[in-house]
């Protein structure tokens, strides 16, 4: 805080303003739980305009120290027919500034704005934490057929950040993956079919984008059976030993869907201990 600008007025003002990277308003809302709803003599901060924009008066104290400090609450509004996913997007409204602009009352007793000693903050980004994969499956299925996946991921997530792309290197093969469901923290998707049929237990990556990063990569195999195997495979063996054992146990196509489309760890269930119930203590 610069010391002359108390000598060139009685009253300073401080106006912080949020806006986009553009430096143009920025939809969303700045607020200040001390805040007064407009100005009056004796009013530290308060509001006087778009909800955009606070007002802090500078204290002699301030001048002493010669910083001003803002406890300021960015508030972030809900989608609606104004603000709309497209516009986030478009206006990149996920990163902001602030803008401070010095408002003093001159000699006449008017409020008068230096524009020219505008300053800027850094760009503000939202944040919510890491994004990251806790989990995929099944990691593998039959290669002439989709099999539905899912994958498990730890922080807040949106659809439009996610991309995921299926690679294979040997045939130099590459397929993205456009359409998914995210419920939750859970997105699901259809592991598109290999398209070279004459192969066998080929390894894919399944490589997941989120804004533009690789944040995971995970093995998918797929399976090149024909009928005969298939109607073999054995439904408790896990996929290491599907080929030492294919012939061991007849299973019907829907199984065989079935177990393409299951994670592994359902293969754990039958070893799992029943539930204590709370009726058996009280008879």
């Amino acid at each position: 805080v610069p010391q002359i600008w108390a000598c060139q007025s009685d009253t300073n003002i401080i106006e912080v303003a949020l806006v986009d990277i553009g430096k143009q308003p920025h939809p969303y809302s700045i607020h200040n739980k001390t805040s007064k709803i407009s100005y009056d003599d004796q009013a530290l901060i308060f509001k006087d305009g778009p909800p955009n924009q606070l007002y802090f008066r500078l204290t002699d104290d301030d001048f002493t120290n010669r910083y001003k400090t803002f406890m300021i609450e960015f508030i972030k509004n809900k989608q609606d027919d104004i603000i709309t996913k497209e516009l986030i997007r478009s206006r990149k409204l996920y990163q902001s500034i602030l803008r401070f602009t010095r408002i003093y009352r001159d000699e006449h007793g008017k409020f008068q704005r230096d524009d020219i000693g505008q300053e800027y903050s850094s760009i503000m980004t939202e944040h919510y934490g890491d994004v990251s994969v806790e989990r995929m499956g099944p990691k593998y299925g039959l290669i002439n057929r989709e099999s539905m996946i899912f994958v498990v991921f730890k922080g807040r997530i949106a659809k439009d950040d996610l991309s995921i792309m299926i690679c294979e290197q040997t045939t130099q093969w590459s397929n993205e993956i456009k359409e998914f469901i995210l419920n939750g923290n859970v997105i699901y998707f259809n592991m598109p079919p290999f398209p070279y049929l004459c192969l066998n237990n080929i390894k894919a990556s399944v490589i997941i984008y989120y804004k533009n990063q690789k944040i995971y990569q995970s093995t998918y195999v797929y399976m090149n059976f024909s009928d005969e195997e298939l109607a073999d495979l054995s439904f408790n063996e896990s996929i290491s030993d599907i080929d030492i054992s294919m012939k061991k146990q007849k299973l019907s196509q829907d199984m065989v869907d079935t177990i393409c489309c299951m994670p592994l760890i359902l293969q754990k269930t039958s070893q799992s201990k029943p539930r204590k119930r709370l009726n058996s203590k009280l008879t």
